[in-house]
């Protein structure tokens, strides 16, 4: 502004005008995660055979919902992997920044070209030991997504490593 035009504007005026813009091409998000659930229902409604669940907590505060876990599975993603892609599953977590915090949680497969080739996906509050139990779970349960023989699991998680080998451990011995 000030090369411009000439005109000296402080960091405040800019910071207000920067998070002006942003509410008004964003839309409010606080409204958006209301309409999750829509949204899921949506999914499964215009993909057959695809997996959306959405986990809010109604208790923690009274009055509110508060969003907790989101998880898709696409039935594409489902087949593609089954058909095309070796019996290898690596998961692994990142952090979402801007507006919305959490974390993600993805689950991806190796095709014959060796490129990644995604398969499922969780949006949680926090990484947890429930929140990855949440997706392993729904993941295992899925239907059409063969996760039961000659599967290799990889995963760089420190926290949770030992979590998730014990789940899978369990799940495969004792459930199978």
């Amino acid at each position: 502004m000030r090369k411009k035009i000439g005109l000296y504007v402080g960091r405040t005026v800019c910071h207000r005008a920067k998070k002006r813009i942003i509410k008004e091409f964003l839309g409010d998000w606080k409204m958006e995660f209301s309409r999750l659930c829509d949204y899921a229902d949506m999914i499964k409604h215009t993909n057959p055979g695809t997996s959306c669940w959405v986990r809010t907590d109604r208790e923690s505060h009274l009055g509110k919902t508060l969003f907790v876990y989101f998880y898709v599975c696409f039935d594409a993603l489902k087949r593609g992997w089954l058909e095309g892609c070796r019996k290898i599953i690596g998961f692994d977590g990142c952090f979402l920044k801007g507006a919305c915090k959490g974390e993600l949680l993805v689950a991806v497969g190796r095709n014959g070209n060796q490129q990644m080739f995604p398969i499922a996906w969780a949006v949680v509050d926090t990484e947890t030991k429930h929140s990855w139990s949440f997706f392993l779970k729904y993941l295992i349960e899925d239907p059409n997504l063969d996760t039961r023989h000659g599967l290799t699991v990889m995963s760089d998680m420190q926290k949770v490593r030992w979590f998730l080998y014990c789940i899978l451990f369990f799940y495969f011995l004792f459930l199978l």
